[in-house]
């Protein structure tokens, strides 16, 4: 169109013709509109990216809640009996913020509102389905704290938790960043152990109330990843802070591997309390969090690092490294159909 369009012989010479005012009002309104739905726009555009860059991912849907707005999800765990149902861990963060947490139990069936809520006094921040007793969920919390609810309860309460003792270790003295159920013996039944940023790895005794029985108090050694060959180490605490547990299958269900602050993976037994088995260098950052393979004696890890590693637990060498620029690796699995 002659009226829209300058046109010259070269067709790299084209430029458009000015507009007319009445296009410069129905951009100027259009823009003011744009204005109006950024965040919207800002999503649409995200999500697009997301379906351009990563073929076949889909967003489906979100699990949302006024409630939990301003909270971190800090936890997740998928109900092993009940698979359409989701644990959702929230907290904060922020350094002398506790304003307490809370526990939402999603279904797939209605995405829009949570089936039940737990409120608790403090941040969540390591959840556990048992896979024997479905309606048992295991807790961690940032002041130390291990809880069991029994989902089919009413109210806000747990069945059982951790008391303070003095002058005996009766719960963590820092965050408990795991909660594991584990097998007990061939009776089928499943016994509970949580690790936490004090070094300490407990088993709980729940017969009477929850007793714990400390089975390894993780120290700290040199990282050479880390002082790059030097053996020296400036240390606060001579406990490891540990961030990840995982327990390998039941045919190794004594043996254990646990993730900490300095970057060490360590492999332990629950048989043996007195020292680690092995110590693998390899991060250079937090590891937080490491998966033991259902299919073998392989097992991964994480880190602020931003590397991947696999290793087999019989070796000290890692088999694989996947880094991950600019970005810390928070989380992992192994695919639970495929080896």
């Amino acid at each position: 169109n002659s009226d829209n369009v300058a046109t010259s012989n070269d067709d790299n010479d084209k430029v458009a013709a000015p507009s007319t005012k009445e296009e410069e009002e129905d951009k100027k309104a259009q823009f003011e509109d744009d204005g109006d739905d950024e965040e919207t726009a800002n999503l649409t555009s995200t999500n697009n990216l997301v379906e351009q860059t990563h073929s076949g991912i889909e967003l489906l849907w979100c699990f949302n809640s006024e409630d939990t707005m301003g909270k971190n999800v800090s936890c997740m765990s998928w109900n092993i009996k009940n698979p359409d149902l989701l644990a959702v861990g929230y907290g904060s963060y922020e350094f002398g913020k506790r304003e307490g947490g809370e526990i939402l139990f999603w279904s797939m069936k209605n995405p829009l509102h949570p089936c039940k809520r737990i409120k608790t006094s403090d941040d969540v921040v390591s959840l556990d389905f048992s896979s024997t007793a479905p309606n048992l969920l295991a807790a961690g919390f940032r002041d130390g704290s291990v809880m069991i609810f029994d989902i089919r309860e009413p109210g806000h309460e747990p069945v059982l938790k951790s008391t303070h003792i003095k002058g005996m270790k009766s719960k963590h003295s820092d965050a408990v960043w795991g909660v594991n159920w584990i097998q007990s013996g061939n009776t089928g039944g499943q016994s509970l152990t949580s690790i936490s940023s004090d070094g300490s790895v407990l088993m709980w005794n729940m017969k009477k109330g929850l007793e714990p029985k400390e089975i390894m108090q993780l120290k700290r050694i040199p990282n050479p990843a880390v002082l790059q060959g030097s053996s020296k180490v400036d240390v606060i605490s001579r406990e490891a802070g540990a961030l990840s547990v995982d327990f390998f299958n039941s045919k190794q269900q004594n043996l254990y591997i646990a993730g900490t602050e300095d970057g060490i993976v360590h492999k332990c037994s629950t048989l043996y309390s007195e020292q680690t088995l092995e110590n693998y260098i390899g991060h250079t950052g937090p590891v937080y969090a490491v998966k033991c393979s259902p299919y073998s004696d392989l097992f991964l890890s994480c880190s602020a690092d931003e590397r991947i590693i696999l290793w087999d637990h019989k070796s000290t060498k890692p088999i694989l490294q996947i880094k991950k620029d600019k970005d810390a690796v928070q989380g992992l699995a192994w695919s639970p159909y495929d080896s």
